[in-house]
């Protein structure tokens, strides 16, 4: 059996959405990807790329919010709510072909707070 490498535990966050009576239930995985600010080599843009079906519902439509699950530097773990109507919503970007299922969120969490690690974007699919 191959074992998972430490570093990508860290990458991979679980997203879970509420069912009717407000409970959370795991709905799918996502990971985060650190792009690289081109005018800032201090910065970095982080983003929790996901399947596009994981943040719809079942008419299609976005869940009202999603929560992604990190683990806390403390030693506990934290969902942190991803709202996708009203105040503060957050921006999905999808691919322009509908058969594509990914979606992107702006997502960093706090790295004082959060464990969690980023996948380098030099081990992504470049432009070309």
């Amino acid at each position: 059996m191959t074992t998972i490498p430490d570093g990508l535990k860290e990458i991979v966050t679980f997203i879970f959405v509420e069912d009717g009576s407000g409970n959370l239930q795991a709905n799918g995985t996502g990971f985060f990807v650190g792009v690289q600010d081109k005018t800032n080599k201090e910065r970095a843009f982080v983003y929790l790329v996901t399947a596009k079906h994981v943040v719809l519902d079942s008419q299609g439509q976005y869940y009202p919010r999603v929560f992604a699950r990190l683990n806390t530097i403390a030693g506990g773990s934290q969902c942190l709510p991803i709202a996708f109507s009203g105040p503060g919503a957050a921006e999905v970007l999808t691919h322009s072909d509908g058969s594509v299922d990914i979606a992107v969120l702006r997502l960093a969490p706090r790295a004082d707070i959060h464990q969690f690690k980023l996948l380098p974007e030099d081990m992504i699919a470049t432009r070309e």
